[in-house]
């Protein structure tokens, strides 16, 4: 590990009771780089950066930054070292305007320093917006009303306007579309061209091989290694991930499915999704998949009941059915879980028959 590295986190445990979430890690990374974080859950990804991030208070070890050892006791002073986190738990206050979360902490004051001027901070908070590519936003529009995207979009330029020198993503993708993902991806090459450290840490390896400068990989809380893309491929930094290749992961299926029990024919909801089709037979895993906003969300709830369908036809062990609410899709032997972090985050969906 060099001694030149920007950051050095050196030995770092933590345990939580019986659970030893990190084992003696040493971490470095340089200013002016994105450096991804993967493992699988529980590898300690996580909580190796909210330590960082003075959100979790390290057993052992040392944070050095700049070659000076600093002790990071919480948030605030994180902040005050430049060291800015966005987690997947949003840290929005919901009642409060998009400008006053941006500007938390930070709002312009007029001739006297409790006098806050609106004009200027509402301008400063859509600058900083459009700056980082995020467009379209009325900053005067409460966070509550903000779709779970846009939240995030919102939780980043809260970020950024601190002026980071280290900047964590945690899993920043997870909600954003496609062209959203883009503008994410223009912001963290804009800030690695301006000295910032991006720390990056996400599930979906083609994004890591697409933004980072260097990849550090965790398993069971220990270092495996840091590699650059340029010189391992996907498979490989599987297998350092997990300790198996991705056939050993996923063998062939042999599974015989049975018979048909749910077969979904021109299902239609206006506004939302047109002419879906599909069957499931017993035995059967069916997936839905695609963008955020494509209706994965709205197809499982039409199929619950939850929501009403404006066409087509849904058949449960061949019969006919018009789910009119959830009840009774509940009596017919289905379910439905939704897994909502803070607000519903699509995609996340399950729909089986019990």
């Amino acid at each position: 590990m060099s001694d030149a590295s920007f950051l050095r986190m050196r030995g770092i445990s933590k345990s939580y009771r019986v659970t030893q979430a990190l084992r003696a890690v040493d971490f470095s990374a340089d200013a002016g780089e994105v450096h991804a974080i993967v493992g699988e859950n529980g590898a300690g990804k996580s909580t190796l950066v909210k330590i960082l991030a003075g959100a979790v208070a390290r057993d052992a070890g040392e944070i050095l930054l700049d070659g000076e050892p600093v002790s990071v006791d919480s948030p605030l002073h994180a902040h005050r070292l430049g060291i800015y986190a966005v987690y997947q738990e949003f840290s929005l206050v919901p009642h409060l305007s998009i400008t006053e979360n941006i500007l938390m902490g930070q709002m312009p004051t007029g001739r006297v320093d409790w006098w806050v001027n609106w004009r200027a901070a509402h301008r400063q908070a859509q600058d900083i917006l459009e700056r980082i590519g995020f467009h379209g936003f009325n900053v005067r529009t409460p966070v509550a009303r903000l779709s779970v995207p846009h939240q995030q979009m919102v939780e980043i330029a809260k970020a950024v306007a601190g002026r980071p020198r280290i900047l964590i993503l945690d899993e920043p993708s997870a909600v954003l579309s496609q062209e959203e993902l883009k503008s994410l991806f223009r912001l963290i090459r804009q800030l690695r061209d301006q000295s910032t450290l991006v720390l990056y840490i996400s599930h979906r390896l083609d994004e890591v091989f697409e933004v980072a400068d260097r990849i550090t990989v965790l398993k069971d809380g220990e270092l495996v290694g840091t590699v650059r893309p340029q010189e391992i491929d996907e498979d490989r930094l599987i297998k350092m991930m997990v300790g198996r290749t991705l056939d050993e992961i996923y063998p062939p299926r042999r599974s015989q499915p049975g018979a048909e029990i749910l077969s979904v024919r021109n299902l239609s909801k206006a506004g939302a999704f047109e002419e879906i089709s599909f069957s499931l037979a017993r035995g059967e895993i069916l997936g839905l998949f695609g963008l955020v906003g494509s209706g994965r969300t709205q197809v499982a709830r039409c199929l619950f009941g939850a929501d009403p369908f404006t066409a087509g036809e849904i058949r449960l062990k061949g019969e006919a059915v018009s789910p009119q609410a959830p009840t009774g899709c509940r009596r017919r032997g289905c379910r439905l879980s939704h897994r909502r972090p803070q607000a519903e985050r699509p995609g996340d969906e399950l729909l089986g028959p019990g």
